[in-house]
């Protein structure tokens, strides 16, 4: 694309890649962060923190509403939208169990459903391939590290270990062909 969007103290703004003046789209006392685009470029879906507890919201650009997509939960966080841009991935600890990864509609017309509960540790990030496929994601361990895992939905029990060890790895992203593993 032609445009950053950054969260800069609480409030997301976005700005020409060739440089220029910074335009706030979101503001007001809650804390607005981690805003991903939708796939066409004409939404963002982002956390909120106000007064009760984080959720995801989705934003209309250039300048539509901002509308709350989720109610349940005692923290909604870490939105990523599907390559179709009709429904967000986002993690939830729904009635105070253990973080999940959730999927809801975009519109919020449906209710949100559980895509994978793991195992094995705390899920700290999801993302799901282009083609739908797999589902893949960060857990952080109890002796403090960061392995990524992948699983398909629906199709696989166990999950497949991708990334173990004493490193930190994080920020995982499958390729659009879901070749390659791009991460930090």
């Amino acid at each position: 694309g032609r445009t950053l969007l950054v969260d800069i103290l609480g409030d997301l703004y976005t700005l020409p890649i060739t440089g220029g003046r910074a335009n706030r789209i979101t503001s007001g006392p809650a804390w607005d962060y981690g805003p991903q685009w939708s796939p066409d470029g004409t939404r963002i879906a982002l956390d909120v923190v106000g007064v009760a507890s984080p959720d995801i919201w989705i934003k209309q650009l250039p300048a539509g509403p901002l509308s709350r997509l989720t109610f349940d939960g005692t923290s909604s966080v870490r939105p990523t939208w599907t390559a179709d841009g009709q429904a967000v991935l986002y993690l939830s600890t729904v009635d105070s169990g253990p973080v999940s990864v959730w999927k809801k509609r975009a519109d919020g017309s449906a209710a949100a459903e559980l895509v994978w509960q793991a195992p094995n540790g705390i899920i700290a990030e999801a993302n799901m391939s282009a083609n739908g496929e797999w589902l893949i994601y960060r857990v952080n361990t109890p002796d403090g590290g960061r392995d990524i895992y992948g699983i398909r939905p629906g199709r696989d029990t166990v999950p497949t270990p991708l990334l173990t060890g004493r490193f930190l790895e994080q920020g995982a992203a499958p390729s659009p062909d879901v070749t390659w593993l791009a991460y930090s």
